[in-house]
């Protein structure tokens, strides 16, 4: 990035030797030195990088991140956010806050209020639904409140958000508390949108047409435990076009690779996989069908 500034009739190129890291902090102003580490985050150009946030939470003592997301200030919506799943920070301790507020990191001219819900837009009403779930966070009441920011929520059907959306994330819990960490990565895609919700100061909010999950679940090899996937990692993909399902049960057949919901998607997920369990096993992993893994039952 240059920027270009006029001094006594010269120009002067200043060049930014490092990408600015926008880091919001629930609990702690700690340095965000190890996020190009953590296993869950998408890839992301320079350009982009630009727009991710983080938040941290405080377990025993201990400032450990909440979760991550990717800002798109145009259509006022998260691309996705991403986060570990643990048994450890799920909690189960209170219940959920109901703390609908903005962001207190970013400017508020940034980000939806939504307080009071969405009002009606060119498509009628929809529902504020999250992206990491209130109940992914029932640790205490701070992490628990930063799920209910208006940067963690986008326009949602209302049978769709309390059917097969909750559905699948009822799902994703169960799975984080039969492994050691589940990497999570949920996601919505706002192109070709046609239709459009506002938030409490009449701001345009664009209303997705689709919604993922990519999960990648790791259990550590320990005596008498079976093997688990490959270097104990397994990962299944789930897409969803953002209408109304009947049914709303999630079923086995509807998981697809993370090969293949990077193709739905254009995202790279979990890009530093290779890196630990090498190029070859992280190549399996993402091009096996979750049909091959009973844990994804």
């Amino acid at each position: 990035m240059i920027r270009k500034y006029r001094i006594k009739g010269h120009l002067l190129a200043v060049f930014l030797a490092a990408v600015v890291l926008v880091i919001s902090c629930s609990v702690s102003k700690k340095p965000n030195r190890s996020l190009p580490g953590w296993l869950e985050l998408p890839a992301m150009s320079s350009t982009t990088v630009q727009n991710l946030h983080s938040l941290y939470m405080e377990i025993d003592g201990r400032s450990v991140r909440n979760y991550s997301f990717l800002w798109d200030e145009r259509d006022m919506v998260a691309n996705w956010v991403a986060y570990p799943l643990t048994s450890e920070n799920i909690g189960n301790v209170i219940k959920r806050t109901n703390a609908w507020g903005l962001n207190p990191n970013m400017p508020a001219s940034k980000q939806p209020l939504l307080e009071r819900g969405y009002k009606e837009g060119n498509n009628g009403w929809y529902s504020r639904g999250h992206q990491i779930a209130s109940a992914d966070r029932l640790l205490d009441k701070e992490s628990n409140s930063t799920t209910f920011y208006g940067t963690n929520m986008t326009p949602q059907d209302s049978d769709f958000n309390g059917g097969i959306w909750n559905s699948l994330e009822m799902k994703v819990r169960g799975w984080a508390g039969k492994c050691d960490t589940l990497y999570v990565v949920t996601g919505c895609l706002v192109e070709g949108s046609e239709y459009y919700a506002l938030d409490n100061n009449g701001t345009k909010v664009t209303v997705p047409t689709a919604y993922y999950k990519a999960l990648l679940a790791y259990k550590a090899p320990a005596k008498g435990r079976k093997p688990f996937g490959h270097d104990g990692y397994a990962a299944c993909g789930y897409f969803m076009e953002h209408k109304k399902y009947p049914d709303g049960n999630i079923t086995r057949e509807m998981a697809i690779s993370i090969d293949e919901l990077e193709k739905l998607t254009g995202e790279d997920f979990f890009p530093r996989l290779d890196s630990i369990v090498g190029k070859k096993n992280a190549a399996i992993i993402e091009k096996e069908s979750p049909m091959a893994e009973d844990f994804w039952k």
